[in-house]
């Protein structure tokens, strides 16, 4: 199958005489691409001619190229802003909330030197002891030690501790 086309400024009648000049093309396919570029706007005539050996068809669609104002969709322009001002939005109520609980976020640190800045003896274990008995002992209060005659678990001194 051979086939050609051109495209014709303005409306175009067919003829039937039309034919297709050292241009045409051969295929196998049903389909075929035709792609064209235009430079300026206006109404023109695509003619198709369709010929193999048993058969000629010609076609003629119109095509109207026309230039387009090129107008940024409206969702470039709100999409950012929104999320801008509710960004904004949360960070203003962020600050107003730290700022109204700020004393609940509060750190206190304490600092327990106590004006203790001499370094303690070194002292063995026995030593620690022997120390830590004799100052506690001195400041608690005595106990009951009974007399040697009488027995460790007399009725007297186990009615005193119950």
């Amino acid at each position: 199958m051979k086939y050609c086309y051109s495209f014709i400024l303005g409306s175009y009648n067919i003829t039937g005489d039309e034919k297709c000049d050292d241009r045409a093309l051969e295929t196998n396919d049903c389909e075929f691409l035709i792609m064209r570029y235009f430079d300026e706007p206006g109404l023109r005539s695509l003619v198709i001619i369709l010929e193999n050996d048993v058969s000629r068809v010609i076609n003629k669609t119109l095509v109207m190229p026309y230039k387009v104002n090129k107008k940024q969709p409206l969702s470039i322009i709100i999409v950012p802003i929104t999320c801008s001002l509710i960004a904004l939005v949360m960070i203003i109520f962020g600050i107003a909330y730290f700022w109204e609980n700020r004393s609940r976020f509060n750190v206190e640190v304490a600092d327990f030197d106590f004006g203790q800045n001499e370094d303690l003896p070194y002292m063995t274990f026995m030593e620690r002891l022997k120390d830590a008995i004799t100052t506690t002992g001195s400041s608690r209060q005595r106990f009951y030690h009974p007399p040697d005659d009488e027995p460790i678990l007399s009725s007297r001194r186990a009615s005193q501790f119950s």
